[in-house]
């Protein structure tokens, strides 16, 4: 009988073991899953991480960092430069998408070396979303997270960027109302600003924006004609060929094709020219003037901070510093991979001097005051030091978290990615608008050129 009640005793404590241990955590099917989950970093020591960028410059930074605080971890960086911008990305990218074909590609790749929108290539990375779940440390609270799920693709996150940036406007002052026109937007779409633009009462023949072409004309409205996930195109209508037409009539043509890269301070002098020509200024974040809080008469010409959107009330976003890992790999590599990626993304942005993290707006939200708010001061300082006669309300102390404030409510809208294709179709539209930007196609020809061919590539990637 003790011997019967001993066994059923036995039974009842091994049921209790296993489930409360059930209970505690899950086992996963995946190792690398299991590894990030039970987060042991000892299993790190003696292991080499590879890196592929295009650029070491920060990376190098990173990684010395990073072994810093992991004795017994190695990173190897591997640097694609070439001295030119575009020759290194272009070759760099057959260089890893011949690496991934066999095998051999690093650990983690620089995501400018790859097109990660392409079905062929996507298959090849990890989903990063699946990290983030194992992850007992990671809490989407602590980041602008609406960024991770803006760059995904098809549902997986297989690109992990540290930095955003957005357009913002701001109105023309010396336009009587129009300040207070634009500042009845919450946020602004492309067809209001149309719609504001054509209410204008002035002399002056004004184009929209300094910034403005065919390309963001036609980017801004992309999804009336273009869907990737659903291989869907409808480019050639009457409805794509007004609004090109419209978009080239309102850039102004001295402007070269393409996005016009901004200084980050606009002096007084440049603003007046501008003010001549252009009802709205359409900017990124680190352009921290227009966000300022300026005295009535001491300010400048331009004011505002409307966030840009699209016509799903999405902010618009462009993302940098994105790392993509190998799906190609061991578990062990992939766990790794992972814990520099959660290093990379945390690290306050002045242990980076001069990174990305510095002059857009920080993924991570503990480090915006740090990235963002330093760079506000020393723009503030920057103007008054070079007397622009410019005067803020209040001090300069409170001037700071003003545009931080700012940004954190943009930092918490809905979000799109700019890009929307793999780089073969987007590059093939923005080349094709650039001709017809160019007087080389009509509007016309124009719409039926891009319908045809991309329709024809979005046949051979199924």
């Amino acid at each position: 009988m003790k011997k019967i009640a001993t066994i059923v005793m036995l039974a009842f404590l091994v049921l209790v073991i296993s489930t409360s241990c059930g209970t505690a955590q899950q086992p996963f099917d995946n190792p690398t899953l299991e590894t990030i989950a039970t987060q042991d970093r000892s299993q790190f020591y003696g292991q080499t991480l590879t890196i592929v960028v295009i650029n070491d410059f920060f990376m190098r930074t990173y990684a010395r960092l990073y072994e810093r605080d992991n004795p017994g971890v190695t990173i190897e960086v591997i640097n694609l430069w070439e001295g030119d911008f575009a020759r290194t990305r272009d070759r760099g990218r057959e260089i890893i998408a011949t690496q991934m074909m066999a095998g051999q590609a690093p650990t983690l790749i620089d995501s400018q070396l790859i097109d990660y929108f392409h079905p062929q290539v996507s298959a090849n990375l990890v989903n990063l979303f699946e990290f983030m779940d194992a992850d007992p440390t990671f809490n989407s609270d602590n980041y602008f997270a609406n960024v991770f799920n803006a760059v995904a693709v098809e549902g997986r996150l297989v690109s992990l960027p540290i930095a955003f940036e957005y357009q913002i406007v701001a109105a023309n002052t010396t336009i009587p109302g129009l300040e207070e026109a634009l500042a009845g937007y919450p946020s602004v779409t492309l067809s209001d600003l149309i719609n504001i633009h054509s209410d204008i009462s002035d002399e002056r023949d004004f184009y929209i924006d300094w910034n403005f072409d065919v390309h963001l004309g036609a980017r801004n409205y992309i999804d009336t004609f273009f869907d990737f996930g659903t291989r869907w195109a409808d480019f050639d209508n009457q409805e794509f060929v007004d609004l090109i037409n419209w978009a080239r009539d309102n850039t102004n043509p001295n402007m070269r094709f393409g996005r016009n890269a901004l200084t980050n301070i606009i002096n007084p002098a440049q603003e007046l020219e501008f003010s001549e020509r252009y009802p709205f200024m359409v900017y990124w974040p680190y352009l921290f003037q227009y966000m300022l809080p300026f005295e009535e008469d001491h300010g400048p010409l331009f004011r505002g901070a409307v966030p840009l959107v699209n016509e799903h009330e999405e902010l618009i976003i462009t993302v940098s510093s994105e790392l993509s890992l190998n799906a190609n790999t061991t578990p062990l590599e992939q766990a790794l991979a992972w814990d520099f990626m959660r290093f990379k993304l945390d690290l306050p942005a002045v242990d980076v001097p001069g990174g990305v993290a510095a002059l857009m707006q920080p993924v991570a939200r503990a480090t915006l005051d740090e990235g963002l708010g330093a760079a506000v001061s020393r723009e503030i300082g920057y103007f008054y030091s070079h007397n622009f006669g410019w005067s803020l309300i209040g001090t300069r102390q409170e001037a700071t978290p003003h545009v931080l404030e700012q940004v954190e409510i943009f930092g918490n809208m809905p979000m799109a990615s700019r890009r929307y294709a793999p780089f073969i179709i987007e590059n093939f539209i923005r080349d094709t608008l650039e001709q017809f930007h160019d007087g080389l196609l009509t509007a016309e020809q124009t719409a039926a050129i891009i319908q045809d061919r991309v329709t024809l590539m979005l046949m051979e990637m199924d």
